[in-house]
């Protein structure tokens, strides 16, 4: 199961000829260009999502463009990229390019859009997301954590969007990926609590060199903070305060492992733990979860979509203590995710207006 479907996503991503995806959903921008946003804009297109405008700060079209069609990690973009004036041609896709160090300054209104992708980084409060409102977008999905942004997570809570949110956040890769696994055995077994760990890439401010105040990010693995278990907060609201997350950074480009650590009301075994995985692999969560039972390495999940992979060889349990790890791609797999959630909100206020 798992093998096809990454190659699948292997397809897409390295297929060289040319698809000219025909999008029919509203207009949507993208607020910075960074490791998730190039990711959610050459997605773009196989999701069937109209990304008409992107604001980047601090760069110009040319750096733009170079940097949507060549990546260390995923390869040459299979689209053709042209640039007339202050417009990415992207496969007959027209993308006008904005270059605003102010949010508020962004004319959506002149493109016009409708959403508003943010994954800057820096839109973590919804008095900041609003500015793009104030800009000219009608909504606006956020890719960072916020205590005062819902959160939608595919899987999960995604029925509970209604039309009246205006503001709303994807949450995060790692929070994506636990959320869905503690869900099941969650439901099944009862968790009365929860340590989790995630093994994680170089992040973009780590830096190469020793300097002052900072350390190598290429020459050691550095302890870390995630936000992952504000995730449960909302979305687990009986598990509140009762689980905890901690990460390490490694000097990988890409996919992380998340090891998860849950104390359940009952005695489990691996079997059953196996089965009932295997059970939502093949029915809800078909969409966002997998599982594979043989031996890998973290550059095997590149290009996965999946918001996360259990590996069945990591599951362990000794009474009602469990530990289970999981793979997932944090760039592609939660580009997917966002993509699939203005998605939704898009479908969702188009039924409302009928």
């Amino acid at each position: 199961m798992f093998k096809n479907a990454l190659s699948t996503a292997h397809r897409m991503l390295k297929n060289s000829t040319g698809f000219r995806a025909l999008c029919t959903g509203p207009p949507v921008a993208l607020n910075g260009i960074g490791r998730i946003g190039k990711s959610v804009l050459r997605q773009s297109f196989d999701a069937n999502v109209n990304i008409v405008a992107v604001n980047q700060p601090k760069a110009d079209i040319k750096a733009v463009a170079n940097a949507l069609m060549y990546d260390t990690v995923y390869g040459t973009f299979n689209k053709k990229v042209k640039i007339y004036n202050d417009t990415l041609c992207i496969d007959g896709r027209h993308v006008k390019v904005f270059h605003e160090e102010n949010v508020e300054k962004i004319k959506w209104k002149d493109v016009p859009i409708e959403y508003v992708i943010d994954s800057s980084g820096k839109c973590d409060e919804n008095q900041k997301a609003m500015k793009h409102i104030q800009a000219g977008a009608k909504k606006v999905l956020t890719t960072t954590l916020s205590k005062d942004i819902p959160m939608f997570i595919k899987g999960r809570n995604f029925e509970t969007y209604k039309k009246s949110v205006n503001v709303v956040s994807c949450g995060s890769s790692t929070g994506n990926c636990a959320t869905l696994l503690v869900q099941i055995l969650h439901k099944k077994f009862g968790v009365l609590n929860c340590m989790m760990s995630t093994t994680h890439p170089l992040s973009p401010n780590q830096h190469v060199h020793d300097g002052l105040g900072f350390k190598s990010g290429v020459g050691n693995i550095m302890s870390s903070s995630t936000g992952a278990a504000v995730a449960f907060s909302s979305t687990f609201p009986d598990l509140k305060d009762k689980v905890h997350a901690d990460a390490a950074r490694v000097p990988v480009l890409n996919v992380s492992l998340l090891k998860i650590f849950m104390n359940v009301k009952e005695k489990v075994t691996v079997d059953a733990i196996k089965a009932d995985i295997v059970s939502k692999v093949q029915s809800e969560l078909k969409d966002v979860l997998n599982y594979v039972d043989d031996s890998f390495v973290s550059s095997d999940f590149i290009g996965c979509q999946y918001s996360g992979v259990v590996d069945f060889h990591q599951i362990q349990v000794i009474d009602n203590l469990i530990s289970i790890g999981v793979w997932y791609d944090n760039e592609m797999g939660y580009a997917c995710r966002v993509l699939d959630l203005v998605k939704h909100m898009a479908e969702v206020d188009a039924k409302s207006t009928k």
